[in-house]
């Protein structure tokens, strides 16, 4: 794998609708799964990194800052040139904004700014949850206010290929920081 991890979280497919981003700095983009036609953009969600979708929401980590993404050149971070070239592309910590959003009218539910570590967005019945970089963080789905946090320990150096796991299925969550 050679590139931002990010990448694979920019594409949900349901049974007849496409969420994805057209471009790296794009918003979100509902598409005809049959047809292709553009059925919706989302608003202000330009710079969109990742999209989760659960019962008729969607929730998506945007990048409102700089963008290392529009910089990364495979051809030069491949082999030896890596080992180089890595400290270049390390998560930033920067705050990014989770908005919330209704799949069919597109309304904003709400959005809230905060740090989020790559890949950690999860979503299930009632509630939201991400790695902040220090903790895993629980919020309320309806209006995204805190519920819960617990510290959870990751990897000192997140390099762009690399991302904490965090699973959430029925009442468990599971948690994997890399830090062995």
């Amino acid at each position: 794998k050679n590139g931002p991890t990010q990448l694979a979280r920019r594409l949900v497919a349901t049974k007849d609708k496409v969420f994805v981003t057209l471009s790296l700095k794009a918003p979100l983009t509902a598409l005809d799964a049959i047809s292709g036609e553009t059925l919706q953009t989302y608003k202000d969600s330009a710079s969109t990194e990742e999209i989760i979708y659960t019962e008729g929401q969607l929730f998506l980590v945007v990048n409102k800052g700089e963008n290392i993404m529009t910089t990364f050149s495979p051809e030069n971070n491949v082999g030896d040139q890596q080992r180089v070239r890595k400290p270049d592309y390390q998560w930033n910590q920067k705050p990014r904004q989770i908005m919330a959003f209704d799949e069919n009218s597109g309304k904003l539910l709400w959005k809230k700014e905060t740090r989020i570590s790559p890949i950690t967005l999860a979503a299930t019945k009632g509630k939201v949850l991400y790695h902040d970089g220090e903790q895993v963080v629980c919020l309320n789905r309806s209006n995204g206010e805190e519920i819960w946090k617990a510290d959870a320990p990751r990897r000192t150096a997140m390099t762009m290929n690399f991302g904490p796991k965090l699973v959430i299925y029925e009442d468990v969550l599971l948690y994997a920081g890399g830090d062995r």
